[in-house]
């Protein structure tokens, strides 16, 4: 059963790279590869190199009459619907041409009922030695990349063409939380294409993604992220494609490799927001002699700030005699005149304004270097996140 949902969420997320031979797709914040390898170990289809001396010459005239297509064209599946129903009287080996047919245009093209496939592809049924050895899993393969890099994925709907079932498969293998809820395993079946049964549950990424992160206890999803094998034979071969033409990409798949692949860099506004808060719930206070460490505020619980507040807002007992003594006879608490302002006390006054602003000044000045250093600090990142 096709479930065309799972499929979507993988190539909604996938990341931009520059070959046309393959994609990337996050889960979770981890990417995870589907390439010429990962269809190759799915289908278990021959997705070897094209042969270029391989230019197939056979007689085909008869059979294109037989089936009603007219010769030099690659048939449609209207035609070849039209031809099972006149094949009874059909020799054996006519009989499995046209089944093999059917197997190109929906298994290896997957293309719609009115398009035709290749003559070329076509014509190969003829031989079946040909037809054996030929690397169907390359044709199909390409195929689906095709479509897939020029679909509009942003539209209410798109067309894949190839097989595209491999992909549902993909999404199985690659991640285990989906295969586990939403795919059924049938026993010990060697091919991936044939092990799997699917369903068409509803669900939502966003959650899944929680769920696993809970389910495993390190606050990451688990992953296939690639088909492993060694770093020389690591990028399928492609007449004309160069072999790490991307850098940032074989950066990548080579820190994928060694185990040192920084995903935090595909993390979310809302993903970063979250870990800060908790960050901040497992803050301790730490006295600290540098002055560019900024210190975390001390919480002041409710019931100390109700008894400041209490606290200012006591009377003061002004009836002492001896205080009242003092006011009558002009001088203040402290005891000094204050019926006239001595100069002592203006200078004194003056000196602790200058000493408060002192203060604000080196406050100031502290906290602006600590903004450049963090300022600094945050661009060293950068740059070596641009240099992997």
């Amino acid at each position: 059963m096709w479930c065309a949902k799972t499929c979507h969420n993988l190539l909604t997320h996938q990341l931009a790279i520059e070959s046309s031979t393959e994609i990337w797709s996050l889960f979770g914040g981890r990417p995870i590869r589907f390439s010429l390898h990962e269809f190759g170990e799915i289908t278990q289809l021959n997705c070897k190199e094209f042969d270029r001396n391989d230019d197939l010459q056979v007689e085909h005239t008869w059979f294109w009459d037989l089936v009603g297509i007219k010769d030099g064209e690659g048939p449609s599946w209207h035609e070849l619907n039209g031809a099972l129903g006149r094949c009874s009287t059909w020799m054996y080996e006519q009989k499995r041409m046209l089944a093999l047919l059917f197997v190109v245009h929906i298994g290896i093209y997957g293309i719609s009922r009115s398009s035709r496939i290749s003559f070329k592809h076509a014509k190969r049924v003829l031989v079946p030695e040909s037809f054996e050895s030929y690397p169907w899993g390359k044709v199909g393969f390409k195929e689906l990349m095709k479509s897939i890099k020029v679909a509009n994925l942003d539209g209410k709907t798109y067309v894949v063409h190839g097989c595209v079932h491999a992909l549902l498969i993909w999404a199985y293998e690659a991640i285990p939380i989906i295969g586990e809820k939403f795919g059924k395993r049938r026993g010990n079946i060697e091919i991936p294409l044939l092990r799997w049964e699917s369903c068409r549950n509803r669900y939502n990424l966003e959650a899944l993604v929680e769920e696993e992160k809970k389910k495993t206890g390190l606050d990451k999803v688990r992953v296939r992220q690639l088909v492993l094998k060694p770093l020389e034979e690591i990028y399928p071969v492609w007449a004309g494609e160069e072999a790490g033409g991307d850098i940032k990409l074989d950066n990548m798949i080579r820190d994928i490799v060694g185990g040192c692949l920084d995903e935090s860099c595909w993390e979310t506004e809302e993903q970063l927001l979250n870990k800060k808060k908790r960050k901040k719930k497992l803050e301790v206070v730490v006295d600290s002699d540098d002055d560019l460490v900024e210190k975390p505020l001390r919480k002041i619980s409710s019931k100390k700030k109700e008894e400041q507040k209490t606290k200012k807002m006591e009377p003061r007992d002004y009836s002492d005699s001896e205080s009242q003594k003092k006011t009558e006879d002009g001088l203040g608490w402290d005891g000094r005149d204050i019926r006239k302002p001595s100069e002592g006390l203006a200078d004194e006054a003056l000196a602790n304004v200058l000493n408060t602003i002192l203060e604000k000044l080196n406050e100031l000045e502290r906290s602006l270097n600590y903004c450049r250093r963090t300022k600094l600090l945050w661009r060293r990142g950068r740059r070596k996140k641009g240099m992997k």
